[in-house]
């Protein structure tokens, strides 16, 4: 008996290869997305975040400070927030610090006037989208103040 070969046609290579390209292609878009989900990104660190002084009337101006240090050139859109029992949102921006630091910045806010008294820290919330699929968040917290109905 005489041993008979088979040849692979041309048309069954072709879906053979384009499976393998197929396979590897969504194998590497799937590595992409686990590292862009898993890479520890450094975005932006502040440090020595206080306020000016303790007290303040509802209606007038909150001036703060801090260090910062950017690591990305990603935007950053920072959330201002009065907490105590209640959330106030204060207002949102995107970010002027450059990259590099540690550097000096100081800002302004207003109190809204139906904030009613009490002790408050400012709560400063920094999102920066990183890459397509993943925000980076980093929140900082003042240091405890009063907000009063009127001067004393």
């Amino acid at each position: 008996m005489a041993k008979t070969t088979t040849k692979t046609k041309p048309e069954n290579l072709f879906w053979k290869v384009l499976s393998l390209i197929s396979i590897l292609s969504a194998l590497f878009i799937l590595v992409i997305c686990f590292v862009w989900l898993l890479f520890p990104y450094k975005t932006v660190i502040i440090t020595d975040f206080q306020t000016d002084k303790s007290t303040y009337v509802s209606g007038t101006v909150i001036s703060y400070s801090f260090e910062a240090t950017k690591y990305t050139g990603a935007q950053s859109v920072v959330t201002r927030t009065l907490v105590d029992a209640v959330t106030y949102n204060i207002d949102s921006f995107i970010t002027a610090i450059s990259v590099g630091g540690p550097g000096p910045e100081s800002n302004r806010v207003s109190i809204p006037t139906n904030v009613h008294q009490g002790v408050y820290t400012l709560h400063l919330t920094y999102k920066s989208q990183v890459n397509p699929i993943r925000v980076v968040t980093y929140e900082v917290i003042s240091n405890e103040f009063t907000i009063t109905d009127e001067l004393k």
